[in-house]
């Protein structure tokens, strides 16, 4: 009898699956041995590997997983990793796995660190959020909005997410709450722009919001909207760039409406090129560098910098973008 396989085995056989025929009845026999196996590291992969190809005859197999793997999961399944690769397989093979998403929701998996101990277990909590929306459960903002006032930013974050492909009328009420408590930057971040993706009146809720703060979360907003391209977003941003403004916040504000990537928030920038102050003008530049391959752009700046006709300005738009040779 063949002895069992060590765990660098069961991973360059997963890999080899990946590479070939997903569906073969050998590569079936090979994802359902690993996922079954007491290796947490071997039933992620395979479990990854099932989503990437939506093979749903796997899927009593993942159930059952599951549960293995949710007793004692600091010691047998530490970082929550094949837990948080089962429920996003799942999910990808379009199962309404919704007693596995609620439990992963509630799932708290406390391990020791140097120097304390961490919840490993926000990331699944906020996918499960996701899971339970892509796949219809019908309570789904309830899960969301307990997992919005979550004491780990990651599972906020997800759940933040999860309310773009929540079906359920209140996700915008519950997002504005939320922004409305404060939080981190970056978890401000993804609220702002869940809240855009749903709902488009917001921007000018947003906006007043962008006015009466400074600094991280001014930032945070600023971007959201940005990356929301909506129509609404355009002036705000622009209209800040008129403000005085210390050197950071111009260049947030640039980021943002280069974040658009639209014509007009491309003009708008290129209206400061031209008339604005020399500084901002080189913010401008400088945050458009990387849109030097794009004709168009090249060409606004170029004739911005030119009509402005700074020196300085007109130095730095022909080293970021060409000399068009006029």
């Amino acid at each position: 009898m063949a002895g069992r396989k060590t765990l660098e085995q069961q991973l360059a056989d997963i890999h080899a699956v990946s590479l070939g025929d997903p569906a073969s009845s050998e590569s079936e026999a090979v994802l359902h041995a690993a996922i079954n196996s007491r290796s947490s590291h071997a039933a992620a992969r395979a479990a990854t590997v099932v989503g990437e190809h939506a093979l749903v005859c796997h899927e009593a197999a993942l159930l059952a997983a599951f549960q293995r793997f949710l007793p004692k999961g600091s010691v047998n399944d530490k970082g929550c990793t094949a837990k948080l690769a089962i429920v996003e397989a799942l999910g990808r093979c379009g199962v309404a796995a919704w007693e596995v998403f609620l439990q992963g929701a509630a799932c708290i998996q406390i391990e020791p660190v140097f120097g304390g101990q961490v919840d490993t277990a926000s990331p699944l909590r906020g996918s499960c959020c996701g899971q339970l929306a892509v796949t219809g459960y019908d309570r789904t903002l309830d899960v969301i909005a307990s997992t919005l006032a979550d004491s780990e930013r990651e599972a906020r974050i997800g759940a933040a997410r999860a309310v773009r492909a929540c079906v359920s009328p209140g996700g915008s009420a519950v997002l504005r709450l939320r922004i409305a408590l404060g939080d981190e930057p970056e978890a401000m971040l993804e609220y702002a722009e869940s809240l855009l993706s749903i709902d488009s009146d917001a921007v000018e809720w947003i906006g007043g919001l962008l006015a009466a703060v400074d600094g991280a979360d001014a930032d945070a907003f600023a971007l959201a909207l940005g990356r929301s391209r909506l129509d609404a977003a355009l002036p705000i941003l622009a209209g800040r760039l008129t403000q005085t403004l210390d050197e950071a916040t111009r260049r947030s504000t640039v980021a943002a409406l280069v974040s658009m990537r639209r014509d007009d928030a491309y003009d708008a920038l290129a209206t400061i090129v031209a008339h604005g102050p020399t500084a901002t003008a080189m913010i401008v530049i400088e945050a458009l560098t990387d849109f030097a391959f794009d004709p168009r752009v090249c060409e606004k700046l170029r004739d911005a910098a030119k009509y402005g006709g700074d020196p300085h300005v007109m130095q730095a738009a022909a080293e970021a973008f060409g000399d068009d040779g006029n």
